[in-house]
């Protein structure tokens, strides 16, 4: 349902039906900025917004951002203004904005900006719901985050097969900064070529597979330090704490599976099928296996699970559920 309504969102604007309020929220800022930039467009067409017309007011008090609104323009027909701070918002602003929606200046649109994903249960969020100005932008997974991938490539000029974006999708962390990053890399250097999976992994800086391998193997062999710094490297790159552990998991299982299937005598071009990796990664995974003994590869595995049942029975928050990971894991 909320893709859904962030397609609707696409349509109406292609169509310039702009509405006088909106409210972005959700962790996707990449995705926040190029709906901002859609409504820019809507408003303005592809020429750069006139400087008087478009407007940031950051983090100020909702009735600050009506009058702003409610001020004739000056030179210019129309005025864009995007206020930060909605998570902030309380009942001076709800009141505020519950007069200004009743009759809002045909004159101004106002993208009310919200750092992460606002409390369902606040009356902040149910205001916006109730007029329909609710766009959350969640990050993308399977397959409609590859096809956000292959557009964001076709939009660069970069060339991919299919399993380069496979690979990208599984390698990169979730913030599309990130992604667009690499894919502009990966444009100059390819030229008019097309790139296949193991170029792709030559080339680009893939952060979410090698950081979450690094940080599997530097917690096996007991680097404490090493591990949290990883571990920190991820988060900052924008990993959502609660979809790490899966991660971890992930690769505990994938060490396993490759010390299994190489002791039944596969070859590493079937391991690599039976693992969905790529061909070439196969390697490490049965050099971690070497590393690190199936009784370790159980106790990482049960601290994990151990750890996922507390995020989701909401013992423990997800960012502190890592940290002990780290530490109890390394010892």
């Amino acid at each position: 349902m909320t893709e859904e309504r962030l397609k609707r969102l696409a349509e109406d604007l292609r169509a310039s039906r702009i509405a006088p309020v909106y409210l972005f929220e959700g962790p996707d800022e990449y995705r926040k900025l190029r709906a901002l930039e859609a409504v820019r467009r809507a408003l303005f067409g592809d020429a750069e917004a006139p400087e008087l017309a478009f407007e940031r007011l950051d983090a100020a008090p909702a009735v600050q951002v009506c009058e702003r609104a409610r001020t004739a323009p000056f030179f210019v027909e129309q005025r864009l203004l995007v206020a930060a701070g909605a998570e902030r918002y309380g009942e001076a602003d709800l009141a505020a904005l519950e007069v200004y929606v009743a009759e809002p200046s045909p004159s101004a649109v106002i993208v009310f900006w919200a750092e992460g994903k606002l409390d369902r249960r606040k009356k902040t969020y149910k205001f916006f719901e109730k007029i329909e100005a609710v766009y959350h932008f969640a990050y993308l997974t399977g397959r409609a985050r590859r096809a956000r991938l292959a557009s964001e490539a076709e939009r660069v000029g970069v060339k991919l097969t299919p399993e380069a974006v496979s690979y990208l999708d599984y390698a990169l962390a979730p913030d599309l900064f990130t992604v667009v990053r690499e894919l502009e890399k990966l444009a100059a250097y390819a030229g008019d070529r097309e790139l296949d999976a193991e170029e792709v992994a030559e080339v680009a800086a893939t952060s979410r597979l090698d950081n979450v391998y690094e940080m599997v193997r530097h917690v096996g062999e007991g680097r404490l330090a090493d591990a949290v710094t990883e571990l920190r490297r991820l988060l900052l790159a924008g990993e959502r704490p609660e979809s790490m552990i899966g991660l971890f998991a992930r690769q505990v299982r994938l060490i396993w599976l490759a010390r299994e299937l190489r002791a039944a005598g596969l070859a590493a071009a079937e391991i690599a099928s039976r693992l969905r990796v790529p061909p070439f990664y196969v390697g490490e995974y049965l050099a971690a296996a070497d590393r690190l003994p199936p009784q370790r590869l159980a106790a990482l595995h049960r601290q994990l699970s151990e750890l996922d049942h507390g995020v989701k029975t909401g013992r423990l928050p997800a960012s502190l559920a890592l940290e002990l990971f780290a530490a109890r894991a390394a010892t």
